[in-house]
Formats: structure tokens, C-alpha cells, sequence
């Protein structure tokens, strides 16, 4: 049985009864799945979404989607993520490919730079949901320290080197407002 199908009706018959009915309001029928990253992606649609990250710590699924879909996915003055938010229960931020591999490059330069981080370290740390160096700097070391099991100092030094570049990619972002450039992903130079 198609779900959406059977909400709609032939042609659309029942959702436009119910839509004549609450005086044009407009319904999204969003197919339900128990799988959060599935959910979140249908609630976007139409909008084409390419990558999903979940960041369990902090509730928040970061969404990629390309540039052509931006303004799909976001919607009339933020209401499309907004109401995709409230739905799946989720924060959502919604970025561009290049907004997403900035955050992340700018991420791995600056946990790299701490000693006794390898590749794999970085990769759990992705693997966990957080893409940013704000990311880390807001769910701080306990996670590293109970999901990563890294010991205490070295997730202390991790989340110290990402306060600092969060700081930085803040002040670039500040910088960029003040220019009157979009608010993008940090570039971390």
C-alpha cells in the first residue's frame, strides 16, 4: 500500500477536501520511517538531500544539500527546516557541499594539530555526528572521553584546540556579516 497515495486520494481528491476545508491551508505528507536520518530526509522533500550527519550529543542532524536545493530545503523565510525540525524532533542545519567540507577541514586541521591524534581519532570523532570545531566545542570532553574512550587529557587538549578555532571561524564569521556576505561554513585561515 503506497501511504502517501492513500492520504492523498485519486488525483488528490482527499487532501483537497481537507485543504478546502481549513480555507487553503497548505498539507505535507511526510512518510514516516524509524530511521532518523530516512525521516529528516523526507521531511525536506522535495528538496534533494545529498548527506545526513547525526550529532546524537547534541541532538542536531547537519544536512547536505546543493546549492540549487538550498532555498528548497530551507524554505520562505526558514519555515521549511523549521517545520522539518519540529517534526523529527531534531535541530537541523542545512549546508552546501562546500559549506560542509569547509566545517570539516577546518575540523581535522585543528584536532590534528593536537598531539597524539591520529586519522582514526578524527574519523570517530566525524563518525559521532559533530562536523564542526563548534560542534566539539559544545558537547565537550565527556563524550570523547565514554564513546571514544580517550583519556581525559588528551579529549581535554582535543576540545581546547576546537574552543580556540571555534573563536577564530567566529570572528571570520562576524567579519563576513559585517561585509554583507552570507553567513557560510568556516574557512578557517
Amino acid at each position: 500500500v503506497d501511504a502517501v497515495g492513500a492520504c492523498m486520494g485519486i488525483r488528490g481528491s482527499r487532501i483537497k477536501n481537507i485543504v478546502d476545508e481549513l480555507g487553503g491551508e497548505k498539507i505535507d505528507i511526510v512518510r514516516w520511517n524509524d530511521s532518523s536520518k530516512l525521516l529528516i530526509a523526507n521531511s525536506l522533500k522535495p528538496a534533494e538531500v545529498t548527506e545526513i550527519a547525526l550529532g546524537f550529543e547534541l541532538g542536531r542532524a547537519t544536512v547536505v544539500v546543493t546549492d540549487d536545493q538550498l532555498s528548497l530545503a530551507i524554505g520562505k523565510r526558514g519555515q521549511n527546516v523549521r517545520l522539518a525540525a519540529r517534526l523529527t524532533g531534531w535541530d537541523i542545519d542545512i549546508l552546501t557541499p562546500n559549506e560542509f567540507n569547509a566545517a570539516l577541514d577546518v575540523l581535522e586541521k585543528a584536532i590534528r594539530q593536537v598531539e597524539g591524534v591520529d586519522s582514526t581519532i578524527v574519523d570517530q570523532i566525524v563518525a559521532m555526528g559533530m562536523v564542526s570545531v563548534m560542534d566539539v566545542e559544545e558537547v565537550g570532553p565527556e563524550p570523547l572521553i565514554n564513546e571514544l574512550k580517550l583519556e581525559r587529557e588528551l579529549a581535554q587538549r582535543i576540545v581546547s584546540r576546537c574552543v580556540e578555532e571555534a573563536r577564530k571561524v567566529a570572528e571570520q564569521q562576524a567579519a563576513g556579516a559585517r561585509k554583507g556576505g552570507r553567513k557560510g561554513a568556516p574557512t578557517g585561515e
